[in-house]
């Protein structure tokens, strides 16, 4: 590193340089006149805490010394101590022994002024006057900083003696004139050397900016200027300001020291030896000075080696540029050797002899330019060792070495190719004339002569032609692929690759010459190979001309010399099968041969056609001889294939002949035997028959068959005469074996049938059984499916109570399922197949019986045809009679059976009609839930709000007008039917009546959904209208009060009025203040209530789009609704700012009303003073005048005058206070201080003249007595203080008024007291949040190995939301507070505006305990670590349950507050409120976190209002015992739990069960225990639907109770109408069916069944009056009328109560109740009005 830079600034602190970071540098030069003088200095001592001791010495000219002076003597002082020892803050000790307040107060100002941020305390000697000693405590409590009056014994209490001087009664030794010359020693030591840095600094940059030379000789210039710059470098005074240095060194050392060493911090470490005066500061001064002659000396040392370094590169820099030359001028020779060659590349010769002497040319220019390469050779050697010497400019180098060596190697290569391409121009040209002289010869070659006739001198010919095509073709290829090879050549153009683009040679003349070459070649090869071809084919033309006639000759001699002979010699077929085969094989054999004839003669026929296209012989003659082969063949073939075709249909008759004898004999034997062998079954009878039938078949086919044949065989033979005799006689004896064997298959046939009939009764009859036992068990399975499905819905009712409400809706919609028209349809298709089966199973019966008969009398009839059956076969009809008994038997059975089902089926029927009709009334609901659908979106404004309104009461009369064209009835009227028919079936018997029940429930629960939501819709739009035009008229009436607030009055009427004239409208500002702020909250709890509602409607829709609920069949899926969250919270962000700007000009405006209240009554006060002194005063005086005639008299005279002046006293006082009142009032800024210094000047000038006079007519009563003369001390008063004349007006006023009682200034000074523990234990909490989150937190997260595994990563869980705490608490809260300062009594309105806020510590305690286990199990070891290793006071445990003990506190601070407040208790109240719903929301929300197993999202609850613990005894339990619940009650339903442990021993609350609020009733009082009451649905409470709970107190289940109670209400009532009750089934007829009931609501606590039956008569109540009157009950809270603000700016106290409704101020609300929770963090009891519920 540069040791110049590196050294910081460029002076030492504390020396000349020193506090220079400001507007201007002060040094000892410029104060040292003041500094002399010894007005103030720094001695160098140390309080207790370490921080400097500056002391203004006793004197009594301070006055006269300049501010300017002052303050810059000031600044010097306190930049004498270290940096650190500053921070500190200055003790400043001001000696006022012998001085006056007045000469030492320029010097408290110019400290206020200039210095007070540096100042910790200030210790003023106290003056030795009282009255000087007043003044100073008066005038210094106005100060920023701390001051104190202390003695000089007292301030050695304070301050160490050891570091005081002797004039201060320390023992500290300084002297201020040695201190003085030493200072300014250091600080002109300093200049200089900083200044000598400077320019050794300058000299080195200037090496650095020497310019790279860029030539040879401006590189020799810039050597020799930098040998100069060496001589200037070695002259620089560095060794001198060295010796000055160290001179100053020893000059603040003393020498060594066996005494301790001064500490500068009051704790630090001693040095080597004593010091001067101020030997603190000067022991952290030099360090600083030996530093900087470090400095000089490496600044220096650095110069040179820079200044060398410098020199090495220059001298580097000329060996390069002389390289640099050299090469250019090689490069430049070879640029010019490459255009010379240029010249001369494009030609390449137009012949032979014209490429030889360009060659020779080349050779020559080639030798000449390797001579070149030892230049080039010793260019590249001076490179290499340059680069080896590790020259600065290597790369640069080696590049121009390595350019110059690209170029020599591009001109050689270029050489080189071109010889290379003289060679191959001269080669081509030489082959080229060559081939050309040779052309003429082979055409001649291939044109004479003419062709052989000879067979083998046509062969001998056709080789040597084809040797000649062998040599033409060799030549030609040889010289057409050396002129290629040349023209690519020519096309690349190599040789100057590198040069641009104009030097490149033109070769178009060259390709053109070599391209003539090659097209001349060309031609010649043309002309040779046609000459060529055309004698080649001559050849080949006549060579097969010669073959072809030889070949037909030999063809035409074996088909006449074999062929015909054995034709002509076999023609018989012989007279048995085995002489027929031999002949056959005999003529295989013959056409196997003749074959090859065959095969011969099609080629010689292919061959004539190409014979006769070539020309070469007669077409005619090679024809003829065709056509007379093909005739010859043709005969030839066709008489060996009816040859063949005789013998094998010989073969065939011989062999079939032969093979039918064999079977018809076979058959013959099988047929006559009496043993007939029958199955048992029909398939396999039915099998024999048909095998016996394909048998005879077959026969039959085959004997036709054989002596078809023989008859063909017999017409072919006949022409010939030989062995047709033979054939008949076969025929013939065939023919009558054929006829025997048909007889014997007609009788096996007729005993086959009768065994089949047989066989087919018994296996109708076993069918017949077989169904009949089948429709049996089909019958009983039906009955079992009715008695199955009949108790379905018990048994899910006992097996699944704690999913009751679930279990509901499930079988709804298994009842939608079968409710469709195809389960109707099923139904009726169900009995018409019972009546069809039924029909079908007695016609089969019937037919199968008749079937027997038949069977019988076909016995009778075979036996009557003379055909004979066994013994077996005669007992067949006594087999048929016992099939038909058997029959008979079942169908009786069977009857009985299908009567009971036919029943069954009739009432299934019924029940589909039912849920029929029960799904069409769903429909229609399905309507009026998409009518309400329809109108889901939200508003974002007024109008769009009442817009909404207007469409809801649209949607409502559209709804309760909802009327079906079939039945002309309302969706009501027609329910209520359904359930009298339904009633009517359960009484009928009907084997089902659960489903009959569901069916009527189904369209109850249906209505009474459409009816909750019709309830949420509405709430939903009135909370949107209410918010909007609450916050709208509340931003309204703020602007207006804003304008009011900014406006300028003066309310004292020039001072005429009374001080009781202003109470009237100080009460109408308070009023106004209390009614704007309540109307704010009241806006602000309208958009809680709208965003609930917001919420709630969009699970609603979600769940509705979610779950796709189908009716009729269509699937319809809603969206969800738009939420304007975001533009609420825009509103309420904009009326905050308003509330704010609103609150601020208030107080403003409130200041401004009290000091016009205590200007009248000082004024009033002031006039009685007057009055007094005009009236009684000086009527005394006036009458008093003289003394008396006698001594008697006199002293009766002065007796009197004393007594008068006990009266006077009175005044005396009420002038003092008044005088007193008004300095405060002055000093705090008031709007009348001309006036009360007016007012006062005018009291104090009459009084003072009154106590004149007094005192002379007193002296004069005394000296007629011949007493002493005494002055009237008793009545003077001090002078006006000059605070009178000089005010402050930062001070913050306070209440002047006197007549205010001692409890009310009791309790306005504990609210004050109150207000600032608020506000600092915000602080100190907000910085302890700020520690933990900088300290623990980091820690954890910043990636350090320490961290514990089971830690990593789990900051979230450790922490919790802790840092969304800070960051509200330090950005918002803390702020908000602040605002608040002087207004107590409202603060609880902040804590009410950010009450939403405050959920972050119901999160943060949710949490808590699983922070502290993993904490326990993991982090304590690590923790404790980082407080070690941090100082810190407060542990993790402490710092983690900050949060919960500030919840805490501000409950304790609000309650005090409120217990001291007159004004303002309702702000207050909620205020408290919000803090003592925190711990209660914590408690629950971590209760409810520990609740699983609800498939249900907890969202679609609703709020939860109350969890406890219970004992509960369960309806059809079957043990009547007790068992511990834990319930949950939120809006829309009540939620049972059971408490358990899991694996880790944390304790979990599992699902049970869960009743529905709108089908809840309660009963309170249980007989045996008044803890006890009970909870039921349904319209009345019996055994079976009552849960029985058990509170741990009385208190608790009074709570619960009023709870549930209220809950019901809201959710009960906008169902009156809805059918939700079960049907009843009475044993007997219920004659009271349809009857009108009227349930009063009893809110009393003696009621033993509350709520048991909520519902008026469902077709008497609209759905319009039912929605209104609920709302008005429910929602009342929070929503504003429309007419509940008061748009008047007026502002007069009525007025700003219109801003808020009577409902809300009102303590008698008829929907307030009172709740109340336990939390185990604070164990306190949380009120909560119901009627904001929907805010929580």
């Amino acid at each position: 590193m540069n040791p110049v830079d590196g050294g910081g600034e460029p002076g030492p602190d504390g020396l000349a340089t020193a506090g220079c970071g400001k507007a201007e540098c002060v040094r000892a030069v410029d104060v040292l006149t003041v500094l002399r003088e010894k007005v103030a200095f720094v001695s160098g001592g140390r309080d207790k805490r370490g921080g400097p001791i500056l002391t203004f010495p006793a004197r009594t000219n301070h006055d006269r010394i300049k501010q300017e002076d002052l303050s810059r003597l000031v600044t010097y002082l306190s930049t004498i101590p270290s940096e650190d020892v500053r921070a500190r803050g200055f003790t400043v000790v001001v000696d006022m022994r012998g001085s006056k307040w007045d000469s030492v107060k320029p010097v408290l100002r110019t400290l206020q002024e200039s210095f007070s941020s540096n100042i910790h305390t200030a210790l003023l000697i106290k003056p030795d006057t009282f009255w000087q000693k007043h003044k100073t405590n008066l005038g210094s409590a106005k100060l920023s900083f701390e001051t104190s009056l202390v003695s000089v014994e007292g301030l050695s209490r304070l301050v160490d003696p050891s570091q005081l001087t002797s004039d201060l009664g320390g023992s500290l030794e300084y002297d201020h004139v040695e201190w003085t010359e030493l200072r300014l020693g250091l600080e002109e030591f300093s200049g200089a050397a900083t200044q000598l840095l400077a320019q050794l600094e300058q000299l080195e940059a200037g090496l650095n900016r020497i310019p790279e030379p860029q030539d040879v000789d401006e590189a020799r210039k810039l050597l020799e200027e930098h040998g100069r710059l060496r001589n200037t470098i070695a002259t620089a005074p560095v060794d001198a300001l060295d010796r000055e240095g160290r001179s100053l060194l020893q000059r603040m050392r003393l020498g060594p020291s066996h005494g301790d060493a001064s500490n500068e911090g009051g704790g630090g470490g001693g040095s080597h030896g004593s010091w001067l005066s101020g030997g603190a500061d000067f022991q952290s001064v030099a360090p600083k000075v030996s530093s900087l002659l470090d400095r000089l000396q490496a600044a220096r040392s650095h110069l040179l080696q820079s200044w060398s370094d410098r020199k090495l590169h220059l001298d580097q820099a000329l060996q390069l540029h002389l390289f640099e030359q050299d090469a250019t001028k090689m490069s430049e020779w070879i640029a010019h050797s490459k255009e010379l060659f240029m010249q001369s590349l494009a030609e390449v010769g137009q012949n032979h002899q014209h490429a030889v002497d360009l060659q020779t040319q080349h050779q020559h220019f080639t030798a000449n330019c390797m001579n070149g390469s030892v230049n080039v050779d010793s260019v590249v050697t001076v490179a290499a060792r340059l680069a080896e010497a590790g020259h600065y400019g290597a790369e640069r180098i080696a590049m121009v070495s390595s350019r110059l060596q690209e170029d020599w190697k591009s001109l050689t290569t270029a050489l080189e190719e071109r010889s290379n391409t003289l060679a191959m121009a001269t080669g081509f040209h030489q082959g080229a004339e060559q081939f050309l002289l040779r052309v003429e010869g082979w055409v001649q070659v291939c044109s004479e002569g003419s062709l052989p006739s000879a067979t083998a001198e046509l062969e001998a010919a056709v080789k040597k032609h084809q040797e000649l095509n062998e040599e033409i073709s060799a030549n030609y290829t040889q010289v057409s692929e050396s002129g290629k090879a040349l023209l690519d050549v020519l096309q690349r153009c190599p040789a100057t690759e590198s040069d641009d683009s104009a030097a490149k040679p033109d070769f178009t003349a060259a390709t053109h010459g070599i391209m003539g070459v090659l097209h001349q070649v060309l031609q010649g090869h043309h002309e040779v190979e046609g000459a060529w071809q055309h004698r080649k084919l001559r050849l080949h033309q006549r060579l097969q001309l010669c073959v072809f006639q030889q070949d037909v000759r030999q063809v035409l001699d074996w088909v006449e010399q074999h062929g015909e002979v054995f034709l002509n010699k076999h023609s018989g077929v012989g007279k048995s099968l085995h002489r027929a085969r031999a002949l056959q094989k005999r003529h295989d054999d013959f056409q196997q041969v003749a074959q090859n004839t065959y095969t011969n003669a099609e080629k010689l026929l292919e061959a004539a056609d190409q014979l006769a296209q070539s020309g070469e012989c007669e077409e005619e003659e090679i024809y003829q001889a065709a056509r007379d082969l093909e005739l010859r063949m043709q005969a030839f073939i066709q008489r060996v294939e009816q040859r063949k075709l005789l013998l094998d249909l010989a073969v065939s008759f011989y062999t079939h002949t032969k093979e039918l004898s064999v079977w018809m004999e076979g058959l013959q034997k099988q047929l006559s035997s009496d043993l007939l062998v029958c199955p048992d079954t029909v398939e396999a009878l039915q099998a024999l028959i048909s095998q016996q039938q394909q048998q005879q078949a077959n026969t039959q086919e085959a004997a036709m068959s054989v002596i078809r044949e023989g008859e063909d065989l017999i017409l072919q033979l006949r022409p010939q005469g030989s062995s047709v005799a033979h054939v008949e006689s076969v025929l013939q004896q065939l023919e009558e074996s054929h006829v025997q064997l048909e007889e014997l298959f007609h009788q096996r046939k007729i005993r086959l049938d009768v065994y089949l009939q047989l066989r087919i009764l018994q296996q109708c009859t076993l069918e017949v059984t077989g169904e009949i036992d089948a429709w049996k068990q089909d019958l009983q399975k039906q009955s079992q499916d009715f008695s199955t499905e009949k108790l379905a819905s018990p048994r899910l009712a006992d097996t699944n109570q704690d999913k009751m409400a679930q279990d509901k809706l499930a079988l709804s919609q298994s009842r939608l399922v079968e409710a469709s028209p195809e389960a109707l349809t099923l139904a009726q298709q169900r009995i018409h197949r019972h009546m069809e089966r039924r029909l079908a199973m007695n016609n089969m019966i019937y037919e199968v019986i008749q079937q027997g008969h038949d069977l019988q009398q076909y016995i009778t009839e075979v036996q009557a045809s003379g055909i004979e059956l066994s013994e077996a076969e005669g007992g067949i009809s006594a087999q048929v009679d016992e099939l038909q008994r058997l029959l008979q038997d079942k169908q009786k059975e069977l009857q009985q059976i299908a009567d009971h089902t036919h029943t069954h089926l009739e009432q299934n029927l019924q029940l589909r009609h039912l849920q029929s009709q029960v799904k069409q009334v769903l429909g229609w609901i399905s309507e009026g839930e998409v009518m309400l659908s329809s109108c889901m979106l939200n508003s974002s404004c007024l109008s769009e709000a009442e817009q909404l309104q207007r469409e809801h009461e649209r949607l409502q009369q559209a709804i309760e007008a909802l009327l079906h064209a079939d039945s002309l009835q309302r969706t009501h009227q027609v329910a209520l039917a359904l359930q009298q028919r339904a009633e009517l079936l359960v009484r009928s018997g009907h084997y089902d009546p659960d489903a009959v029940r569901s069916c009527a429930q189904t369209v109850a629960l249906h209505w009474q959904t459409l009816m909750l939501r019709i309830e949420d819709r509405l709430k939903l739009v009135n909370a949107s209208a209410a918010f909007y035009r609450t916050s709208q008229q509340v931003c309204g009436v703020l602007e207006s009060l804003e304008q009011e607030y900014r406006r300028e009055e003066d309310w004292c009427g020039g001072g005429d009025r009374q001080p009781e004239q202003l109470l009237p409208l100080i009460n109408k500002h308070m009023e106004q203040k209390e009614a704007f702020l309540k109307a704010c909250t009241l806006a602000r709890r309208n958009a809680e209530v709208f965003l609930k509602y917001i919420h709630r409607n969009s699970v609603t829709m979600a769940n509705i789009s979610g779950h796709s609920v189908t009716v009729s069949g269509v699937t319809e899926v809603t969206g969800h609704s738009r939420v304007p969250e975001q533009q609420v919270k825009g509103i309420l962000s904009e009326l905050l700012q308003r509330e704010n700007r609103v609150l601020h000009f208030w107080t403003l405006k409130k200041r401004r009303l009290d000091q016009c209240q205590q200007y009248l009554m000082f004024q009033s006060h002031a006039q009685q003073a007057l009055d007094w002194l005009q009236q009684s005063g000086d009527h005394y005086l006036a009458t008093h005048t003289s003394p008396g005639a006698t001594v008697a008299e006199t002293q009766e005279l002065l007796n009197q005058h004393r007594e008068f002046c006990v009266s006077a006293k009175h005044t005396q006082e009420k002038v003092h206070l008044l005088i007193q009142l008004a300095e405060s009032m002055l000093a705090k800024g008031h709007a009348h201080r001309t006036e009360l210094r007016r007012c006062v000047s005018t009291v104090d000038k009459r009084y003072r003249d009154f106590t004149v006079r007094m005192g002379q007519y007193r002296h004069l009563l005394e000296t007629a007595l011949g007493g002493c003369s005494q002055d009237n001390k008793d009545l003077e008063l001090e002078l006006i203080p000059n605070s009178l004349s000089d005010s402050d007006p930062e001070v913050n006023l306070s209440d002047p008024s006197h007549q205010v009682s001692d409890e009310k200034r009791r309790s306005a000074r504990k609210k004050e007291y109150i207000m600032a523990e608020l506000l600092q234990t915000e602080r100190v909490y907000v910085r302890d949040l700020q520690e933990c989150i900088e300290t623990y937190l980091w820690e954890m997260t910043s990636g350090s190995e320490d961290v514990p595994p089971g830690l990593a990563n789990k900051d979230d869980i450790v922490f919790g939301n802790i840092q969304d705490i800070y960051e509200f608490h330090n950005s918002i809260f803390l702020k908000e507070l602040e605002n608040y300062e002087q207004l107590p009594e409202d603060v609880g309105h902040c804590f009410v505006t950010w009450a939403d806020k405050f959920h972050m510590y119901v999160t943060y305690c949710r949490n808590k305990p699983d922070s502290s286990l993993l904490i326990q199990q993991h982090g304590v070891g690590f923790f404790e670590e980082v407080q070690r290793r941090h100082g810190l006071a407060n542990s993790i445990s402490s710092a983690l349950i900050k949060p919960v003990q500030r919840i805490t506190k501000y409950q304790l601070l609000l309650k005090e507050l409120l217990a001291c407040c007159e004004e303002g208790k309702g702000e207050i109240k909620e205020g408290l409120d919000v803090m003592l719903s925190v711990p209660k929301r914590a408690n629950d929300a971590m209760h409810v976190s520990m609740l699983e197993g609800l498939e249900e999202g907890l969202e679609v609850q609703g709020e939860l209002l109350l969890q406890d613990s219970f004992l509960v005894w369960e309806p059809k339990s079957l043990i009547r015992k007790g068992r511990d619940r834990h319930l949950f009650l939120f809006e829309l339903s009540l939620i049972f739990s059971k408490e358990i442990k899991d694996s880790s021993g944390r304790t979990k609350y599992l699902y049970k069960s869960r009743l529905r609020t709108s089908e809840l009733g309660v009963t309170e009082h249980i007989e045996g225990d008044p803890c006890k009451f009970a909870l039921w649905v349904g319209r009345t409470p019996t055994s079976d639907n009552k849960t029985v709970l058990k509170a741990s107190s009385l208190e608790l289940k009074q709570e619960w109770v009023r709870s549930i109670r209220q809950v019901i209400q809201e959710r009960r009532g906008h169902l009156r109408g809805a059918l939700r009750e079960p049907i009843p089934l009475p044993k007997t007829p219920n004659p009271t069916l349809g009857r009108q009931r009227s349930i009063t609501r009893r809110e009393t606590s003696e009621d033993a069944d509350s709520l048991g039956d909520a519902s008026s008569q469902p077709d008497t109540v609209s759905i319009a009056s039912r929605t209104s009157q609920n709302t008005a009950d429910s929602d009342k809270e929070g929503l504003l009328p429309m007419s509940a603000l008061c748009l008047s700016h007026s502002h007069s106290a009525a007025d700003m109560e219109g801003l808020v409704p009577a409902s809300t101020t009102a303590s008698s609300t008829s929907s307030t109740t009172t709740t109340s929770s336990s939390c185990n963090s604070s164990s306190t009891t949380t009120t909560s009005n119901s009627s904001s519920s929907t805010g929580r």
